[in-house]
């Protein structure tokens, strides 16, 4: 079967992105030859250069900036990218598309044949975000994406039933199929001697969108547990924010590049420190990172909105605050694990059983596989 593989990212190159590891996991099948579509294009969407990010970014501004005139975020280079793709998939006669997050000009996609599948976590609670323009555009997209592809490949059922409720999905086309996690790092990478900080605890926040995941939950957390003499120690990385230096026992990184060799080491180091992922999210549609943390054996606290109690079991591979979300058990689940040694590397060994049974790509194949051979244009009738 020949996949041709949609996505704004240079899969060879963006080690780190979903379309990333989607990519190596259908290659792996042997019925699979897998293309990436367009796929100078796409390295330059993904911005891998000074030039692309400006260029892209003005394109955004200017588009969000004039909603009248345009029904869809209209980026030339987006819309040059998708009729190449387009084009390539027709000419080396792909039997499916494989979309991921491919929903910017999905207008262009109606005029191809050939069956998409669709691979996305977006949600309505994208949409509601600062930029109420931004977001109900990118609604639009989403809708208009649904009702041309011919399945949906959707991480979580909380992603799934938005898409029914909010873009008008066939529940008979919608498919739950968990994602995996990273690669685990080489052993040029690996920690030899290192420890997972004890004393202080060392909780570890990874995401952009802070207030969303929760940061301000997670310091507040740590400020109660050293005032109440409790060593504990916050680190943070993730994108699109300036840097906190509000507290002495938190430590923001920043965006880290996983592309640029020192930056990926720093991001490892730091999961190999920490004693647990933090991510009280407000609002999360399937939670990537912590199937991150259950591959590096890392126990999770998070809240039970959205996907994210799907992926942790409580008391199993985590520990998940209930909704409505209430300060006092936030405080108390980190502190439970502060105390107990015992409890993190149950929780740790259980995150790890987690990645290996059920949160891994290989898993992801063996769900998706049939699906996309029973779309495909040689599919029997």
């Amino acid at each position: 079967m020949k996949i041709g593989l949609l996505t704004f990212r240079r899969d060879a190159q963006h080690a780190g992105s979903t379309a990333h590891y989607i990519y190596k996991a259908l290659s792996g099948h042997p019925k699979n030859s897998v293309v990436h579509l367009a796929a100078d294009q796409a390295s330059q969407l993904a911005g891998v250069d000074v030039r692309s990010r400006v260029l892209r970014k003005a394109n955004h501004i200017i588009s969000h900036a004039l909603p009248g005139k345009r029904a869809h975020v209209k980026s030339k280079a987006e819309r040059v990218y998708i009729r190449a793709a387009v084009a390539e998939a027709e000419a080396v006669g792909c039997d499916v598309i494989l979309g991921c997050f491919c929903a910017h000009e999905s207008d262009l996609l109606q005029a191809t044949a050939i069956p998409i599948a669709y691979v996305t976590d977006i949600t309505a609670i994208q949409g509601d975000a600062v930029d109420i323009v931004a977001g109900s555009l990118k609604m639009e997209r989403e809708r208009l994406m649904v009702s041309i592809s011919s399945c949906l490949l959707l991480p979580s059922k909380f992603v799934a039933d938005s898409a029914i409720r909010d873009c008008g999905a066939d529940p008979a086309r919608t498919h739950v199929v968990e994602w995996g996690g990273a690669d685990i790092p080489d052993c040029e990478l690996s920690f030899d001697g290192l420890q997972r900080a004890s004393d202080p605890f060392e909780l570890l926040f990874i995401g952009h969108q802070r207030h969303r995941k929760g940061l301000d939950r997670a310091i507040r957390a740590v400020e109660t547990l050293n005032e109440e003499g409790i060593r504990v120690r916050l680190r943070i990385i993730g994108r699109d924010a300036e840097k906190f230096r509000g507290s002495d026992h938190v430590e923001d990184l920043g965006h880290l590049d996983l592309n640029c060799a020192s930056q990926r080491r720093c991001f490892e180091e730091a999961f190999a420190r920490a004693t647990c992922l933090i991510h009280p999210a407000r609002a999360e549609p399937y939670g990537h990172v912590l199937v991150e943390a259950c591959a590096r054996s890392l126990p999770v606290v998070c809240t039970s909105v959205g996907g994210m109690a799907q992926i942790i079991r409580s008391e199993v591979n985590g520990l998940v605050i209930p909704e409505p979300f209430v300060q006092a058990s936030l405080d108390e689940a980190v502190r439970r694990l502060v105390m107990s040694p015992e409890l993190v590397s149950e929780l740790g060994e259980g995150a790890l059983l987690e990645s290996q049974n059920r949160l891994n790509w290989s898993r992801w194949l063996e769900q998706v596989q049939p699906i996309l051979e029973s779309i495909s244009v040689r599919a029997p009738s």
